[in-house]
C-alpha cells in the first residue's frame, strides 16, 4: 500500500481531482484512512483501488483512490 506522506499525482489524477473538488488531503485522509477494496498485479507494480467515506455536514462522499506502489 503507498505511504500517504509520499504521493506523486499524475496530471489526470490533478485533473480530476479539480473537476471533482476533490482536494490533496482527502486523497492523503483516504490513503491513510481507506480499505483496500481492489488489489491489482502488474509486472512493473502493484495498483490498489482505495474507498474512503468523507463526512461532509449532512451527506456522505464516496471517495474511491486508484494508487500505486
Amino acid at each position: 500500500m503507498p505511504y500517504p506522506d509520499n504521493i506523486a499525482y499524475t496530471a489526470h489524477a490533478v485533473q480530476q481531482m479539480d473537476q471533482r473538488g476533490i482536494a490533496k488531503n482527502v486523497v492523503e485522509k483516504a490513503l491513510a484512512n481507506g480499505e483496500v477494496i481492489e488489489e491489482y498485479g502488474t509486472d512493473e507494480e502493484a495498483r490498489y483501488l482505495v474507498h474512503w467515506n468523507e463526512e461532509i455536514q449532512q451527506y456522505t462522499r464516496h471517495i474511491h483512490v486508484v494508487a500505486a506502489d
